[in-house]
Protein backbone atom coordinates (compact mmCIF):
# COMPACT_ATOMS: atom_id res chain seq x y z
CA UNK A 1 0.00 0.00 0.00
CA UNK A 2 1.44 3.74 -0.71
CA UNK A 3 2.14 5.51 2.37
CA UNK A 4 3.11 8.72 0.75
CA UNK A 5 4.53 10.33 -2.93
CA UNK A 6 6.71 13.23 -2.67
CA UNK A 7 8.09 15.22 -6.19
CA UNK A 8 12.42 15.37 -6.46
CA UNK A 9 12.74 18.71 -7.64
CA UNK A 10 13.55 18.29 -11.15
CA UNK A 11 14.38 14.63 -11.30
CA UNK A 12 10.45 12.41 -10.65
CA UNK A 13 9.27 10.94 -7.40
CA UNK A 14 10.07 8.91 -3.86
CA UNK A 15 7.18 6.46 -3.32
CA UNK A 16 6.79 4.68 0.24
CA UNK A 17 4.53 1.63 1.07
CA UNK A 18 4.04 -0.79 3.88
CA UNK A 19 3.23 -4.59 3.98
CA UNK A 20 1.37 -4.02 6.80
CA UNK A 21 1.36 -6.40 9.63
CA UNK A 22 3.02 -9.54 8.77
CA UNK A 23 2.79 -13.01 10.08
CA UNK A 24 5.86 -14.05 11.90
CA UNK A 25 6.73 -16.78 10.27
CA UNK A 26 7.30 -14.38 6.76
CA UNK A 27 10.67 -13.73 7.06
CA UNK A 28 11.69 -12.81 3.52
CA UNK A 29 9.14 -10.21 3.14
CA UNK A 30 9.97 -6.24 3.46
CA UNK A 31 8.49 -4.27 6.07
CA UNK A 32 8.33 -1.28 3.90
CA UNK A 33 9.56 -0.20 0.70
CA UNK A 34 10.72 3.13 -1.14
CA UNK A 35 11.16 3.72 -4.73
CA UNK A 36 12.71 6.23 -6.27
CA UNK A 37 11.76 6.71 -9.92
CA UNK A 38 11.47 9.58 -12.89
CA UNK A 39 8.86 11.48 -13.77
CA UNK A 40 6.53 8.86 -15.69
CA UNK A 41 6.47 6.27 -12.30
CA UNK A 42 9.07 4.05 -14.12
CA UNK A 43 12.70 3.01 -12.58
CA UNK A 44 15.39 3.81 -15.19
CA UNK A 45 18.49 3.52 -13.76
CA UNK A 46 20.25 6.96 -12.93
CA UNK A 47 18.98 8.19 -10.00
CA UNK A 48 16.22 5.81 -9.42
CA UNK A 49 16.03 2.37 -6.99
CA UNK A 50 13.78 0.19 -5.44
CA UNK A 51 14.49 -1.02 -1.98
CA UNK A 52 13.54 -3.30 0.87
CA UNK A 53 13.63 -2.39 4.62
CA UNK A 54 13.65 -4.49 7.48
CA UNK A 55 12.52 -3.42 10.88
CA UNK A 56 14.26 -5.43 13.25
CA UNK A 57 14.58 -4.76 17.38
CA UNK A 58 16.71 -6.08 19.92
CA UNK A 59 16.79 -6.48 23.80
CA UNK A 60 20.15 -4.56 24.52
CA UNK A 61 21.46 -3.43 20.91
CA UNK A 62 22.75 -6.41 20.63
CA UNK A 63 22.42 -10.25 18.47
CA UNK A 64 20.19 -11.40 18.74
CA UNK A 65 18.05 -9.84 16.56
CA UNK A 66 14.20 -10.53 16.03
CA UNK A 67 11.88 -8.96 13.05
CA UNK A 68 8.98 -6.38 14.40
CA UNK A 69 6.93 -7.55 11.32
CA UNK A 70 4.26 -4.49 11.88
CA UNK A 71 5.01 -1.46 10.00
CA UNK A 72 2.05 1.07 10.32
CA UNK A 73 2.59 3.76 7.97
CA UNK A 74 6.27 5.43 6.64
CA UNK A 75 6.36 8.86 5.07
CA UNK A 76 9.30 9.65 2.75
CA UNK A 77 10.51 13.08 1.78
CA UNK A 78 13.35 14.58 -0.18
CA UNK A 79 16.10 16.52 2.57
CA UNK A 80 19.40 18.34 2.46
CA UNK A 81 22.69 16.74 2.12
CA UNK A 82 24.02 17.29 5.60
CA UNK A 83 27.50 16.36 5.02
CA UNK A 84 26.64 12.44 4.65
CA UNK A 85 25.31 12.07 1.31
CA UNK A 86 21.66 12.54 2.34
CA UNK A 87 18.81 12.53 -0.25
CA UNK A 88 16.00 11.44 1.68
CA UNK A 89 14.20 10.56 5.32
CA UNK A 90 11.95 8.53 6.32
CA UNK A 91 9.71 8.25 9.44
CA UNK A 92 7.34 5.69 10.03
CA UNK A 93 5.52 3.51 12.93
CA UNK A 94 5.24 0.33 14.40
CA UNK A 95 3.83 -1.15 17.52
CA UNK A 96 6.72 0.15 19.79
CA UNK A 97 7.12 2.96 18.80
CA UNK A 98 8.56 6.22 15.96
CA UNK A 99 11.74 5.63 13.59
CA UNK A 100 13.39 7.79 11.67
CA UNK A 101 15.92 7.21 8.99
CA UNK A 102 17.98 9.02 6.36
CA UNK A 103 19.07 7.88 3.31
CA UNK A 104 21.44 8.36 0.39
CA UNK A 105 20.60 8.86 -3.52
CA UNK A 106 20.60 5.10 -3.88
CA UNK A 107 18.48 4.56 -0.65
CA UNK A 108 21.36 2.92 1.52
CA UNK A 109 20.66 4.03 5.07
CA UNK A 110 23.07 6.81 7.05
CA UNK A 111 21.36 6.90 10.43
CA UNK A 112 18.62 5.62 11.83
CA UNK A 113 16.97 6.11 15.65
CA UNK A 114 13.62 5.14 16.72
CA UNK A 115 11.60 6.04 20.15
CA UNK A 116 9.48 3.41 22.30
CA UNK A 117 5.88 4.21 22.84
CA UNK A 118 2.99 2.83 23.75
CA UNK A 119 1.08 2.74 20.24
CA UNK A 120 -2.37 0.77 20.86
CA UNK A 121 -4.65 2.13 18.14
CA UNK A 122 -2.18 1.13 15.07
CA UNK A 123 -1.85 4.75 13.62
CA UNK A 124 -1.53 5.64 10.33
CA UNK A 125 1.84 6.56 9.18
CA UNK A 126 3.30 9.66 10.68
CA UNK A 127 3.84 13.26 8.96
CA UNK A 128 7.12 14.05 8.38
CA UNK A 129 8.95 17.80 7.10
CA UNK A 130 12.24 19.30 6.95
CA UNK A 131 12.46 22.69 8.58
CA UNK A 132 12.97 25.52 5.89
CA UNK A 133 14.35 27.57 8.65
CA UNK A 134 17.11 24.84 9.74
CA UNK A 135 18.09 22.35 6.75
CA UNK A 136 18.60 18.73 8.66
CA UNK A 137 16.26 19.42 11.38
CA UNK A 138 13.08 17.34 11.06
CA UNK A 139 9.47 17.56 12.49
CA UNK A 140 7.58 14.45 12.78
CA UNK A 141 4.01 14.64 14.01
CA UNK A 142 1.56 11.82 14.96
CA UNK A 143 -1.44 10.70 17.00
CA UNK A 144 -2.08 8.06 19.61
CA UNK A 145 -0.73 10.19 22.53
CA UNK A 146 2.68 10.76 21.20
CA UNK A 147 3.55 14.26 20.68
CA UNK A 148 5.39 15.59 17.93
CA UNK A 149 8.94 15.25 17.51
CA UNK A 150 11.84 17.84 16.26
CA UNK A 151 15.58 16.51 15.68
CA UNK A 152 18.16 17.45 14.10
CA UNK A 153 21.73 16.03 12.53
Amino acid sequence: MVNSAQIVPNDGFVISGVRGVAPAASTTKPDFVIDKTDGSFAINGGSDFTSDYFLWRSSNCFPPLSRIHNCYGTYVVPTSNMGNGEAYAVAGTFSDGVFFATLSSNGTIIRKIWWNFSITNHPNRPFLRESVANPGFFYICGHDGWLSSTLGS
